[in-house]
């Protein structure tokens, strides 16, 4: 029997004690502003908030979780599955990142 377990990609390290504002776009569309609690990543305060953020291993491994900061500033674990040439092109795994300050994200699939 094949066993998986995953846990959250919280610990981060440096992080603000402050709640943050995330919006969150789609292809420069709006979809919804969020607040994203001290401690808590993108993907956890998007989920909760009912929004339909692209995510599967929750633990920075798989990429799906991939996502486009168009604004603002974050703090993620590494190593991670982002290659030098995402990260150059502003992309964070939402799973893995916690916002340091006011974030906008684009949560459209990349090209």
């Amino acid at each position: 029997m094949h066993h998986e377990r995953y846990a959250s990609g919280t610990d981060t390290g440096v992080a603000t004690t402050v709640p943050q504002e995330m919006t969150v776009e789609e292809n420069g569309q709006r979809v919804a502003t969020v607040v994203v609690e001290p401690g808590q990543t993108l993907l956890d305060a998007g989920l909760a908030a009912g929004l339909p953020m692209p995510f599967s291993c929750t633990v920075g491994n798989c990429g799906e979780c991939m996502v486009r900061l168009r604004g603002g500033e974050v703090t993620q674990n590494g190593p991670n599955c982002l290659t030098p040439g995402q990260q150059a092109d502003g992309f964070v795994l939402a799973c893995m990142s916690c916002p340091l300050s006011t974030v906008t994200l684009d949560i459209a699939p990349p090209q």
